[in-house]
């Protein structure tokens, strides 16, 4: 009777660890999946965090980009106007287009050339001083086209 106790006891021990491994393995099992199902979830909402910047930056870039469009097309109209009435006032189209520039800060200068690429009109335009944009590629293609 005693053997048969020793032997139950052991049976009953051994099931217990088993099924203290069987538990810890299923734990083990749960958290491996939650860590991956919290990283899924925090790649996805890098992603979105990540275009949303993106989209944000793309439409801030083409507004700059519009409003100095515009800035620029505005003095030259300035500039067609004054040549339409006999010449370009070199003065009042300075302060037109240093007025232009003050509300846009974030553009660096605004300046008008001459057919030979000098710099002549705009804010501290000084015609010694100023250097000559006629070897810049855009300058060229405006130019030419």
């Amino acid at each position: 009777m005693k053997h048969t106790r020793t032997f139950t006891a052991l049976s009953f021990t051994s099931r217990l660890a088993g099924a203290i491994v069987v538990i810890n393995i299923a734990v083990l099992v749960l958290v491996l999946y939650s860590l991956f199902l919290s990283r899924r979830h925090y790649d996805e909402q890098a992603a979105s965090i990540s275009r949303n910047v993106s989209e944000v930056l793309d439409q801030a870039i083409s507004g700059e980009i519009v409003r100095t469009d515009i800035a620029l097309m505005s003095i030259a109209d300035e500039a067609e106007r004054q040549l339409r009435s006999g010449k370009i006032d070199s003065g009042s189209l300075c302060r037109f287009i240093a007025r232009t520039h003050s509300r846009m800060p974030e553009v660096v200068a605004m300046r008008a050339t001459n057919a030979e690429g000098d710099a002549i009109f705009g804010p501290a335009v000084k015609a010694a001083t100023t250097s000559s944009l006629a070897h810049r590629d855009y300058y060229r293609y405006l130019r030419d086209n």
